[in-house]
């Protein structure tokens, strides 16, 4: 369930509401996805991931990757962040940071 979490972590830093679903393709690594393959559906619902067809791995469309060892879900949130508001958060953010030095 380490995939929830980072989904969750990726809400939390870009202020997506918990409710608010997010469409995401989920990519398995044929390696050992079998664990992320099987429980897929318990995944979407817990980190409230709407699930678009999976495609092949390189066709997936960008957006913010949250990654496991058994592969990756690419996050569309287009149109779930303010892009200018997430711009003036991260210009406050650098100048925290150069103020430290």
């Amino acid at each position: 369930m380490t995939l929830v979490g980072e989904i969750r972590q990726i809400r939390s830093h870009l202020k997506i509401s918990p409710a608010q679903e997010i469409p995401g393709v989920f990519v398995i690594n044929d390696k050992n996805g079998t664990v992320l393959g099987d429980n897929m559906g318990l995944v979407s619902r817990l980190a409230k991931v709407r699930p678009l067809i999976p495609v092949d791995p390189d066709l997936v469309p960008p957006g913010i990757r949250a990654s496991v060892s058994e592969g990756y879900v690419s996050l569309d949130i287009a149109g779930l962040v303010d892009v200018r508001m997430e711009e003036a958060r991260l210009k406050k953010e650098v100048e925290k940071i150069r103020q430290k030095k």
